[in-house]
């Protein structure tokens, strides 16, 4: 928001341009395209297929919400725990309220809403009784015409929506980065005392590492592999790391423990499916920098419900030190 807002300043014709280039540096990976909406265009787009079905997952009151007529003026909005038809002017009061009750007054929870609205618009706007309807698909140009921008070419939009169409809601990643141990984030103050987010360490590695998986991770999940992690070491706390590091790449780890083999020096994995989770496999390892051993020892001969066994090894300190580092 704050490059947007610079960027808006100094030039709106490349405020956009320079969001991208931001998130490029920070994650790491390319970004193609872009795409604007004001919020009018939110409210008439969401009305436009006729308006949305959103699952609220728990109630909560804000009485700080803007009132949109210039004076500053706030006022009091409420959602309800369960299922709900959003019209545009709802829904864009879900997705922007920031100072509700419940665990729901965050900017972090307010991304969540705004990750839920988008999909149950996506499913909305491929619906049958969108794609159907000749008035809506008007309307919904009108809005693109009068509200939208993006470096996309028409063509390109097609063959987006074309993908879009068929693609299913399992099928999309999203995430929030947030100050949760698992959400790469740590709240911090600059010199001057202003509140800013940043990353464990200065570093910006391993998230860059899980935006990276995440691209990937729909491959993987199909072989639906069982994760046990087993500590060798006697650094206290490994396993358990370990796992929430890996879960954090949406890794099925379905146990912690502790290691017949004892003090490696260096991490290794067992493959006990002989070669038939490779994604999975090679996904740890990359992550993980470990070793893949050729041989299955006797004590994994009979493992029940795995698939990949862990070994971990001296070289996984850092994690320890990284986490140690994040809770200070």
């Amino acid at each position: 928001n704050s490059v947007y807002a610079l960027g808006i300043m100094k030039d709106s014709d490349t405020a956009l341009d320079k969001i991208g280039a931001v998130v490029e540096n920070v994650l790491d990976i390319p970004i193609h395209y872009h795409a604007r909406i004001d919020f009018k265009g939110f409210e008439k787009a969401i009305d436009a297929v006729g308006g949305i079905e959103v699952t609220v997952d728990r109630s909560f009151v804000d009485e700080k919400y803007p009132v949109e007529d210039g004076t500053g003026e706030v006022t009091v909005v409420a959602f309800d725990k369960g299922d709900r038809k959003m019209n545009g002017a709802t829904a864009l009061t879900y997705a922007r309220s920031r100072h509700g009750t419940n665990g729901e007054g965050s900017d972090f929870a307010r991304a969540a809403r705004q990750q839920k609205i988008l999909m149950a618009f996506k499913s909305e706007l491929f619906s049958f009784s969108t794609l159907l309807s000749s008035k809506r698909i008007s309307k919904l140009l009108d809005v693109v015409e009068d509200h939208f921008e993006t470096d996309l070419s028409l063509s390109e939009m097609m063959h987006l929506a074309s993908n879009l169409k068929n693609l299913e809601a399992q099928e999309i990643s999203t995430y929030v980065f947030d100050t949760s141990p698992s959400g790469f984030l740590v709240n911090s103050k600059t010199e001057d005392g202003a509140f800013v987010l940043i990353p464990p360490n200065y570093s910006f590695s391993e998230m860059q590492s899980f935006v990276k998986t995440t691209f990937t991770v729909s491959s993987r999940k199909k072989e639906g592999a069982r994760i046990v992690v087993q500590n060798s070491t006697s650094i206290e706390g490994l396993a358990n790391i370990t796992k929430e590091a890996l879960e954090r790449n949406q890794f099925d780890v379905v146990r912690v423990e502790n290691s017949p083999l004892r003090d490696l020096e260096s991490t290794i994995i067992y493959d006990l499916t002989a070669g038939k989770k490779q994604k999975s496999i090679s996904d740890i390892q990359n992550q993980l920098h470990a070793k893949i051993a050729p041989i299955i020892p006797d004590f994994l001969q009979n493992y029940e419900d795995t698939d990949i066994v862990v070994v971990l090894g001296r070289d996984q300190e850092g994690l320890v030190a990284g986490e140690r580092a994040q809770a200070l």
